[in-house]
């Protein structure tokens, strides 16, 4: 045996051995899948070199904090735009600037993915999910843009992570910023205050609501100084109407039921080569079935309280947009939902793969 072959063969094998040790240290594999997830958006801190899409409001909303002190977008709490104009301090008026905290944030979903469907169903079941959540077409797009959409998704991830640990304060605060992204953050908590009641928490509620209630005001507080407080009240009022209520017209607008099956995908760059923002309807709609049997067990197996976790998040998350009057909604409003529906695609599948396996 020659000696270049050799040292082929040892190096393959100290590969093997690498690869082996990531597959069986949860540490090592979380890692690893952040810096794939990294690395595979970072061609956003280039292009668009423009802003797209909704982006065309957060961006100059961000400038205007950092100039100003003033948020035009006014539409939706701060704190999201209090992140990318933080980046943009750094990194400059760019795509770097503007999109970091979408492609951090989005990357590090993944991992936090895997660990929570490790913890609750098994190391399998958690590989599925963080990989399913890796190349999904909707999370991928959406965190290469500066939009709000994929901060409010990580921070309810890390709420419902938090609450499966019974961290229940740091839950709060999780759901709390995420309110403080955007208002739908309080459907997240709707699920987990259902979830605290199915496990006979009841003295962990009042936190569930009075900490991201404080967390929220203090976030507006220098919104508040800046135009005062009669005048941010009012614009509350409208906030909340205009939230309840719209009714504008737009090509991309669908509504909540045909989001699992890749309704009329949200165009987020036009042109010879439009981009669009689309779910997977080849599996979300999976989660249908699988939820029914999972509830199905539950009932008839007594199994614990966590096992249903993933579908009260999705539901709390989902079935409320089908509940508002409003009549203007977008695709990309499934997206706090995507991690929980992974989450029980995966277990799903391994049941019949494990079920035709052992039939074999």
């Amino acid at each position: 045996m020659s000696i270049s072959l050799e040292i082929l063969i040892k190096l393959v094998k100290s590969l093997y051995g690498i690869l082996l040790k990531i597959w069986n240290n949860s540490l090592y594999f979380s890692i690893l899948l952040f810096v794939i997830s990294f690395v595979i958006r970072t061609p956003a801190f280039i292009w668009p070199s423009i802003p797209i899409s909704d982006e065309t409001y957060y961006v100059p909303a961000s400038l205007s904090i950092l100039e100003s002190g003033e948020d035009p977008n006014y539409v939706h709490p701060p704190f999201g735009k209090y992140l990318f104009a933080l980046t943009i301090s750094f990194f400059g008026d760019n795509p770097l600037g503007w999109r970091f905290f979408s492609v951090f944030l989005g990357s590090l979903a993944v991992p936090i993915v895997y660990i929570l469907g490790r913890e609750i169903y098994g190391n399998i079941i958690g590989i599925f999910a963080s990989f399913f959540l890796l190349i999904d077409p909707m999370a991928y797009k959406m965190s290469e843009l500066a939009m709000l959409d994929i901060p409010l998704m990580f921070f309810i991830l890390l709420g419902f992570m938090m609450l499966y640990w019974k961290k229940y304060e740091l839950s709060a605060i999780a759901f709390g910023l995420s309110c403080a992204i955007k208002f739908v953050g309080a459907f997240a908590i709707i699920g987990a205050i259902v979830y605290l009641v199915i496990s006979k928490k009841f003295n962990q509620i009042a936190k569930l609501i009075i900490i991201p209630i404080m967390i929220v005001f203090l976030l507006y507080i220098p919104i508040i100084l800046n135009k005062g407080l009669s005048e941010w009240i009012t614009e509350m009022f409208f906030v909340f109407n205009w939230h309840a209520t719209l009714e504008a017209e737009h090509p991309a607008a669908s509504g909540p039921f045909g989001w699992l099956f890749g309704i009329t995908p949200f165009p987020v760059a036009n042109g010879e080569n439009p981009v669009l923002v689309s779910s997977n309807p080849f599996l979300y709609p999976l989660a249908i079935p699988f939820s029914i049997y999972m509830l199905y067990e539950y009932r008839k197996k007594e199994f614990d309280k966590s096992y249903i976790l993933p579908i009260i998040w999705w539901l709390s998350t989902y079935v409320p947009f089908m509940l508002l009057p409003r009549k203007t909604q977008y695709i990309f409003y499934l997206l706090p939902s995507i991690p929980a529906l992974l989450i029980i695609i995966s277990y799903g599948l391994f049941i019949i793969i494990k079920q035709l396996i052992l039939t074999d």
